[in-house]
């Protein structure tokens, strides 16, 4: 036992006794340590750079750069405690950190001789995580970033959902970037949109019993169970990649989301012009989507962000926003469920993995260019029991159904997927009774 190494456990043992209890268990055999040399030294971490090796503390102060110094922060990861570390000196609040890699900080207790000084500090709190099943991302927080791509063996859903986090950041960041192209867009049809009307949640029918048809492949294998259900007297919700098989079956939804400005246009493509869908579902779009394809539809209402209002006269701050729009369609149509009353949800074709390695791109997902790619690091579990390679995407979409679902406790959900992903909250329904 290094000196070092004895002086920090004595340490954590006075303060974290029972974390002192934990720790020799936990993975600590798999990482392996190196020094990177650099301006300001650093550690290598199973050859991944745990901080900066050019300006460590310059790093984290960047990664503190929105934290609220009045609130109490939480660290999601420790890194070599830079963050920690700076925080404690401009604040009087405290820190909290959540182990993620548990078994590389009982490594770092031997290498790491300023230990001593944060853990000894009455305002650092440090804890592994007590509930990874229902663990959700505290308000306030810093990510430890390379800590998401190490050990698997521990935490693994929470590090894939942190990935994902940082993407959906990302990605809306883009998303914003894009608003004065969609601005001009619907600047453009303003004309259009004068004549047409706006979502109203009053003006339609309310529900109490609906099937939201995604355009996964169970949706093929369960087409039986949905036209049972609508023939019970569900109202039949569809994403817009869903309607040409739904044109297909002869079943034509109730109404027909679409909120992706790309995506209408491609399945127009494969609906016969004279196919009555377009006189018989109700569309709901987003103001952005062109007017000649929203125009093959009879009964059509249009919907928009609050990022968009005044961008066409017929844009009123009252009428934005009542209709989630992240991530997938798939969303937009539970929302709209959700709206309108439903207390009982069927979901179909909401897969978000399939059979084996084959995504749930679309239907025919024997097809090639129905099998998206899929990443080695992302896995989720299906409903068959097993682990399954998924799509970040879908992933993504996957966690905003799930909080909505939790969001929604007074509201019964249903997955009709067999060999889709396990949904919490919704579980699997074989038949319909």
């Amino acid at each position: 036992m290094s000196p070092i190494f004895e002086h920090n456990l004595n340490c954590l043992q006075q303060h974290f006794p029972e974390l002192v209890h934990q720790l020799p268990s936990l993975q600590h055999n798999a990482f392996n340590l190196a020094l990177q040399d650099g301006r300001t030294p650093t550690l290598l971490v199973n050859g991944r750079q745990l901080t900066s090796a050019h300006d460590r503390l310059g790093q984290a102060a960047y990664a503190l750069r929105d934290i609220n110094l009045n609130h109490d922060l939480n660290l999601i990861g420790w890194g070599l405690g830079d963050e920690a570390r700076i925080f404690l000196e401009k604040s009087g609040c405290s820190v909290s950190v959540q182990l993620i890699n548990p078994g590389l900080f009982y490594l770092l207790l031997g290498v790491d001789d300023e230990m001593e000084t944060l853990i000894s500090n009455p305002r650092l709190k440090l804890a592994l995580i007590a509930d990874p099943e229902n663990w959700q991302l505290p308000d306030n927080s810093v990510i430890i970033v390379p800590e998401l791509y190490l050990d698997e063996s521990y935490a693994n859903s929470i590090k894939q959902r942190l990935k994902l986090k940082l993407d959906e950041r990302f990605s809306h960041d883009f998303h914003l970037r894009q608003t004065a192209y969609i601005k001009k867009r619907i600047a453009a049809q303003a004309d259009f949109l004068a004549c047409e009307v706006p979502y109203r949640p009053q003006e339609l029918p309310a529900l109490s019993k609906a099937v939201i048809l995604a355009s996964g492949p169970s949706l093929e294998e369960r087409i039986g169970t949905v036209k049972e259900l609508a023939a019970h007297g569900y109202t039949t919700i569809c994403a817009d990649t869903a309607l040409p098989y739904l044109t297909e079956q002869g079943l034509i939804p109730h109404y027909t989301l679409s909120v992706d400005i790309r995506a209408l246009p491609q399945v127009l493509k494969k609906i016969k012009t004279d196919a009555p869908c377009f006189k018989k579902t109700k569309l709901i779009y987003d103001a952005g989507i062109d007017a000649a394809c929203v125009s093959s539809f009879s009964h059509r209402y249009f919907i928009f962000s609050p990022l968009y209002t005044h961008a066409a006269p017929a844009l009123v701050k009252p009428l934005s926003g009542l209709l989630d729009e992240r991530g997938s369609v798939l969303i937009s149509a539970v929302s709209f469920a959700l709206k309108q009353g439903a207390q009982e949800i069927y979901l179909c074709g909401a897969d978000f993995c399939y059979k084996g390695a084959q995504s749930h791109a679309g239907l025919k997902a024997g097809d090639c260019s129905y099998t998206g790619a899929v990443k080695p690091d992302l896995s989720v579990r299906g409903n068959d029991g097993q682990l399954h390679l998924t799509q970040r995407n879908f992933l993504c979409y996957k966690y905003l159904l799930e909080e909505i679902i939790a969001a929604n406790p007074q509201v019964n959900f249903y997955n009709l997927s067999p060999f889709g992903a396990q949904l919490k909250g919704a579980p699997l329904q074989i038949r319909f009774n």
